[in-house]
């Protein structure tokens, strides 16, 4: 897995990753994670709400799961492809993109660049299956603080969605 992955995963669980390098003896990565004890409650605690998300996806199947497991957390959920999620934000807020890196015609962060000129601090994540650190390090300058790979379950999308909202 790329660092840049693995950091991602640590993140949506609320851990961190310590880093120790030393010439000649090489790096060595630890990584903390939260336990849970059987009293923290159900998965779904926290991950709930009710802002509006759009999702932006070229392939109909993983936009109406995204939105399928996104409604059921109580989010009001419109889809789009590309740039018709522009068009729609023209006259119609969101509360959070989620957006999908690579789409038929154009890359996703070329949308949401074209969505910061609507709406600029529009809050973002990314869920894609062709993740680089290039497009997280670039997603990053654009203010998106979350990619995660696909395919995503449902409590690992709502906690990036949750999080990235309570932001």
């Amino acid at each position: 897995l790329g660092l840049m992955v693995v950091s991602g995963v640590i993140d949506d669980l609320n851990g961190y990753l310590d880093v120790r390098s030393e010439l000649g003896r090489g790096t060595e990565f630890v990584i903390y994670l939260t336990a849970l004890s059987e009293t923290d409650g159900s998965p779904d605690r926290d991950l709930t709400g009710a802002e509006r998300l759009l999702v932006v996806d070229d392939s109909e199947e993983d936009k109406r799961e995204t939105a399928r497991m996104l409604t059921s957390l109580g989010y009001e959920v419109v889809s789009f492809e590309g740039e018709e999620a522009v068009e729609y934000l023209k006259n119609n807020p969101a509360d959070l993109v989620v957006i999908d890196l690579m789409l038929e015609y154009t890359r996703g962060l070329d949308i949401y660049s074209k969505m910061l000129e609507i709406r600029p601090g529009q809050k973002a994540i990314i869920v894609s299956g062709f993740l680089n650190p290039h497009d997280c390090r670039r997603a990053a300058g654009l203010g998106i603080s979350r990619c995660i790979e696909k395919p995503v379950d449902r409590e690992r999308l709502g906690r990036a969605v949750r999080d990235e909202l309570d932001r």
